[in-house]
């Protein structure tokens, strides 16, 4: 994440007018809400705004339609790939990922995005716009 502030975040607003604000908007993962990340933050002039636990339903719709369509889809390829794989591995220290073939797991990426079906998100829209009403 600090890696992230520093190398994309920061120098994408660096050429901001003076005066002009940037706030970085984050979930309540315990990885965004380190003194690294806020510190880094800081560095670069960036203001931090935590959503609170609980409210992904209110602010993040998308989350719980296109989001967890596109991730289950991900996670079972990963899960076919995993159990195709005939090499060892070593879980304590966190192998697997490592012992995919890079092509396999792109075409995985791609292959889950384009099975996220225009309805999911039309739904998706939909359950936002009855909930907000």
């Amino acid at each position: 994440m600090v890696d992230w502030v520093d190398n994309w975040l920061a120098p994408r607003y660096a050429g901001r007018a003076r005066g002009e604000r940037v706030m970085l908007i984050m979930d309540s993962f315990t990885g965004h809400k380190t003194t690294e990340v806020k510190d880094a933050c800081k560095r670069h002039d960036i203001d931090i705004c935590m959503i609170p636990g609980g409210c992904t339903k209110y602010l993040q719709p998308l989350d719980l339609t296109v989001n967890r369509s596109y991730k289950c889809r991900l996670k079972d390829g990963y899960a076919m790939m995993m159990k195709t794989y005939t090499g060892e591995i070593d879980k304590s220290r966190k192998q697997s990922a490592s012992k995919i073939n890079f092509i396999d797991l792109t075409a995985n990426v791609i292959q889950s995005a384009k099975a996220v079906t225009r309805e999911c998100v039309i739904r998706g829209w939909r359950k936002m716009e009855s909930e907000a009403n």
